[in-house]
């Protein structure tokens, strides 16, 4: 019959495997996976289910639990009088390790410094009373540095964060630093994942940086003031009892986290002195991307709403006869040329011809505008030549709207020849609007090439309805 280790052991795989589905994390282990693979999962499933990360406090709780339980008996000696395998988490480098077990199976900070996480229901008025109890209690927990911080997972659930360092190794168990009731999380080193040995002290501010950084879910209390309070402060912070030096990697590696703010890392980025310029630079291209995704998406949404007040388009027969004629394949096709007043929405009826039309801004100029680079078959499935100005610009380009079956036409090239584009443009419907002021209009009787219906297909916008 199986030990007690190993049924532990086989509950905890059975609930790495079913969070793995629900968080979408690929794990490797069965029941018979030895320990090491187990644990090595165990990590992947814990940083996604963790609630800072977005998981759900009871899912980590749970999992928690089973690693506890699992730890707790693996801990317990065997017959011989020696554990069956040395305990997760003991310290290996100065100072470390957490994750040890008491007697009973309770779970041990065994370290120099820990972060401790409390979960459960929290406001401002609890906040309070736990920053009391911790100054309270800095004496009997021989803390030397300490910081904490109220905070908001991306999930919508309050927690409490406390980064201790202590005097020396201390050799507790978590419910030592209990509160109300709420047994926190003890981990040796959240932000960084583990404590580097050879820069431990380095390590360890990390990991303050990390609770005091001011992240998106950071609260304010009601002065608006940042929820952060310790004695062990970043060296910007004037009035804090002790500092230390903040690395530019640390705020960054936050910001591609998502968990502070541009304006923040900003500030932030500028404060430490740290690799400014190259940091400040890629800050700056994020920002512009982001503001320009932020007004595509505005300019989307006011389009919508201003096409709702209007009519849907009636069918124009000329215009069905043309789409009709890209379902044959031919040397070459004809393209729509929409002629009529200024504000007749011509556009916007040539868009609605299509899904993703390619929409280029002619206007004055002598050439195809540079956005006709972007130009992709996979995702545009037409081109629109919006508000020509003068048809001269259809002449001179003849063979970029004719588009043959044959060949690729050329949009631009340096004057030596060495860089060009080209683009393939057979069966690309292709729509020109133009305006009744639009210079020589008299080619489109008497240009060989303006003048042929086979060449395009005249539209006057907008159409008379038959009677």
């Amino acid at each position: 019959m199986p030990s007690a280790t190993t049924l532990a052991k086989r509950a905890l795989v059975r609930l790495l495997l079913s969070l793995a589905t629900a968080y979408r994390v690929r794990v490797y282990v069965n029941r018979e996976s030895e320990d090491k693979a187990v644990l090595t999962a165990y990590k992947r499933v814990a940083l996604k289910v963790h609630p800072d990360k977005g998981g759900r406090t009871q899912d980590f709780q749970k999992l928690q639990d089973a690693k506890d339980k699992w730890d707790a008996l693996r801990a317990q000696p065997d017959p011989g009088g020696r554990p069956e395998t040395t305990p997760t988490g003991l310290a290996t480098a100065e100072g470390t390790g957490t994750g040890a077990e008491a007697a009973d199976g309770r779970k041990r900070v065994h370290c120099t410094a820990v972060l401790l996480t409390y979960f459960g229901t929290w406001s401002l008025e609890l906040w309070e009373k736990f920053v009391t109890h911790v100054r309270g209690n800095l004496g009997a927990w021989t803390v030397k540095h300490w910081c904490a911080t109220l905070e908001k997972s991306r999930a919508g659930n309050l927690h409490v964060h406390l980064q201790l360092q202590f005097r020396k190794k201390v050799d507790r168990v978590v419910d030592f630093f209990a509160w109300e009731g709420r047994r926190p999380n003890a981990q040796v080193n959240l932000a960084d994942g583990g404590v580097n040995s050879r820069h431990w002290q380095r390590s360890v501010d990390r990991a303050f940086f990390y609770v005091f950084a001011d992240k998106e879910g950071t609260q304010r209390d009601l002065e608006g003031k940042v929820c952060v309070v310790g004695n062990y402060m970043p060296v910007w912070v004037t009035e804090a009892q002790s500092v230390y030096q903040v690395l530019g990697k640390w705020p960054e590696e936050l910001w591609k986290q998502r968990k502070l703010s541009h304006d923040k890392y900003d500030e932030d980025l500028y404060a430490c002195r740290d690799g400014v310029l190259p940091r400040k630079r890629n800050l700056d291209a994020v920002r512009r991307k982001d503001e320009e995704d932020t007004e595509a998406l505005e300019l989307e949404e006011t389009v919508k709403r201003v096409r709702q007040k209007f009519e849907p388009f009636a069918e124009v027969p000329a215009v069905t006869a043309w789409l009709a004629l890209f379902k044959e394949e031919v040397d070459r096709y004809p393209f729509l040329l929409l002629h009529g007043a200024s504000r007749s929405r011509k556009t916007e009826y040539a868009k609605s011809l299509f899904k993703t039309p390619l929409e280029l801004k002619v206007g004055d100029l002598p050439h195809f505008p540079a956005r006709m680079e972007e130009f992709a078959r996979k995702r545009h499935d037409a081109i629109i030549l919006d508000d020509v100005r003068d048809f001269t610009f259809l002449v001179l380009h003849q063979e970029k709207l004719q588009a043959k079956a044959d060949a690729q036409v050329e949009f631009a090239a340096t004057p030596g020849g060495r860089c060009a584009y080209k683009k393939w443009l057979h069966r690309v419907p292709l729509v020109v609007t133009a305006n009744f002021s639009t210079k020589h209009a008299e080619l489109l009787q008497e240009d060989d090439f303006l003048g042929l219906s086979e060449n395009r297909v005249l539209v006057k916008w907008p159409p008379i309805a038959e009677p």
